[in-house]
C-alpha cells in the first residue's frame, strides 16, 4: 500500500485495485475511493473455474484436435474420468469411501454442486495438479497443462456457471480502471 501512495504523490489521479487469493484467511476488503484491496472469498482464483466438467471439456477439445479415432478419444476420456474420480475421493472427500459412494450415485447436477460445496475451501490448483498427473500416468503421455497455463480452462466453462463474485470483482476492476 505504501508504494501505491508514494506513486500517487507524483500522480494524484492514480487509482488502483489489488486482488488477492483468499487462502482461507477471512481477510476483510478495504475499499477507498482511490485504492481497493480485495480478496477472493474462495481459496484462490482457480477455485472459480477448476471443476470436473471444465477439465473434461478441456481434455476432450485437446484430443479432438488430434487425428485420433473416436474410440481412442472415448478411452482417453474414460481414463480422465478415472483420474478425476480418484482425486475427488482423496483430495475433495478426504478418502471418505461412504461419501464417495454417495457422490457417484448422484446425477451430474448434484455431483457438480457437491463438488463445489466440498471444494470451496481447498486449493483447487493442487487438485488439478493431481488430476493431470494421474491422467498422464494412466494414458502414459506428458501432462497436458502446467499451473502457469491453468487459465486456459476458463474458456471451457459455460458462461452460466461463472460465479457472481467473479463478475463483481471484474466490475470493480473496470470501475477503478475508468478513473
Amino acid at each position: 500500500m505504501q508504494h501505491f501512495y508514494a506513486i500517487k504523490a507524483c500522480l494524484p489521479a492514480l487509482t488502483g485495485i489489488a486482488l488477492f487469493d483468499g487462502d482461507n484467511k477471512g481477510q476483510k476488503n478495504r475499499i477507498k475511493p482511490d485504492l481497493a484491496i480485495v480478496y477472493w472469498k474462495k481459496y484462490e482464483l482457480e477455485n472459480y473455474f477448476i471443476q470436473p466438467d471444465v477439465i473434461e471439456n478441456y481434455v476432450r477439445a485437446h484430443y479432438e484436435k488430434q487425428p485420433l479415432k473416436s474410440a481412442l478419444i472415448k478411452r482417453q476420456m474414460a481414463k480422465l474420468k478415472e483420474a478425476i474420480n480418484q482425486t475427488i475421493l482423496t483430495d475433495i472427500l478426504n478418502n471418505d469411501d461412504e461419501a464417495y459412494a454417495a457422490y457417484v450415485k448422484l446425477d451430474n447436477a448434484l455431483q457438480k454442486q457437491t463438488f463445489i460445496n466440498n471444494a470451496s475451501h481447498k486449493k483447487l490448483s493442487v487438485f488439478l495438479d493431481n488430476v493431470l498427473q494421474k491422467f498422464a500416468s494412466l494414458v502414459q503421455e506428458p501432462r497436458l497443462l502446467n499451473k502457469g497455463r491453468y487459465y486456459e480452462l476458463i474458456k471451457f466453462m459455460p458462461k452460466s456457471a461463472v460465479d457472481s463474485e467473479v463478475i463483481e470483482k471484474l466490475d470493480l476492476l473496470v470501475k477503478y480502471l475508468k478513473h
